[in-house]
Parts: structure tokens; C-alpha cells; sequence
């Protein structure tokens, strides 16, 4: 015959690591009818700390205000008809695309890339700024090209008609004689 036997046991719970929140219960088990049985639950929840909450959310607001800023900055640079070029707002994009990782990891006990605060924001925050560097440096190609233009046109050679005309204004007579064959 099977005899059964209690066996006094016992678990340690540490609560209290930074971050977390934590709660722990062991109750002995009790059956439907309400008699005891041998047995035990155990039940144990973990819940994030509501200061590292919100650390965390002021994170994914600021990586959402960088990256519509930066987007915002890359449409102003688009659609601007300067001929400068300068490479202020096309290294602050290509910076943000790398920078926005470390960013997204300067938040407390955060685990690898996946978890819900990531669709909430990384992924399309990543996405923008990656949109927003495409424009920017496709601006700057444009402006390039614009300028070398420019340039190009500078410096080719008057044509013999416009060479022509600024010599007869000085009183160059072989200039004057130019201009008539050209007409």
C-alpha cells in the first residue's frame, strides 16, 4: 500500500529588482469541494516599475519628435531652389540613421529589437529618417549638378556675335568687321 507523507518545504522569493515590480503568493491547494489536498500554488507577478514606464515613453516620444523633425528638415532642404551647397542637414540625416539605435537603447533593461515599443516607434521612426536622408541626399545631388551647370555655363566663351559687340562699344574697328560677317 502507497502511504503518502508531508515533506516540509519551502520557497524564497527576492523581490525588489530595480526596474521591476514584483509580487509573490504560495497558497496550498484546495479542491473544488473545499477540502485541502496535497499541493501547492504558486502565483507571481512581474510588472514593470511605472517610473521606468515612463522613462521608456519619453523615449519613443523623443524618437518620434527627431525623426518628423528631421523629415520636416529633409522637405525644407528638397524644396529649397538654393544653389548653396552645404552638408549640415545631409550629415544630420545620415548621423540620425545611425544614431537612432543607441537611442532606442538608452532605455532601462530594454531587450533585443522586436518588442511593442519597437512597432510603436523604431521601426517607423527608422523608416522616415531613412525617407528623409533619401530626399536630402538626392537635394543635394540636384544641387550639385544645378551648380556645375552654372559653373560650366560661367566660364564657356562668349559666342562671336556677343565678343563682337563689346569690341565695337571699346572702338576695336577688326571687331566691328566681325560682327558685320556674322550678320
Amino acid at each position: 500500500m502507497l502511504q503518502y507523507s508531508r515533506l516540509p518545504t519551502g520557497i524564497i522569493l527576492y523581490e525588489g529588482e530595480q526596474g521591476w515590480r514584483t509580487s509573490a503568493s504560495l497558497e496550498q491547494l484546495v479542491l473544488l469541494n473545499g477540502t485541502a489536498t496535497y499541493g501547492a500554488t504558486a502565483h507571481m507577478t512581474v510588472v514593470r516599475a511605472d517610473s521606468i514606464k515612463f522613462f521608456s515613453m519619453f523615449i519613443v516620444i523623443l524618437m518620434w519628435v527627431i525623426s518628423l523633425g528631421m523629415l520636416v528638415l529633409a522637405i525644407n532642404y528638397m524644396l529649397s531652389s538654393s544653389l548653396e551647397v552645404f552638408y549640415d542637414i545631409p550629415a544630420l540625416a545620415i548621423a540620425l540613421l545611425f544614431a537612432l539605435p543607441f537611442v532606442r537603447d538608452v532605455q532601462p533593461s530594454v531587450p533585443t529589437v522586436g518588442i511593442t515599443v519597437d512597432i510603436l516607434g523604431f521601426f517607423f521612426n527608422m523608416i522616415i529618417i531613412a525617407i528623409a536622408t533619401l530626399m536630402v541626399m538626392g537635394a543635394l545631388s540636384s544641387r550639385h549638378h544645378r551648380a556645375k551647370k552654372l559653373l560650366v555655363e560661367a566660364a564657356q566663351p562668349r559666342s562671336l556675335n556677343q565678343a563682337a559687340q563689346q569690341s565695337v562699344g571699346e572702338g576695336n574697328a577688326p571687331a566691328a568687321k566681325l560682327d558685320d560677317e556674322v550678320a
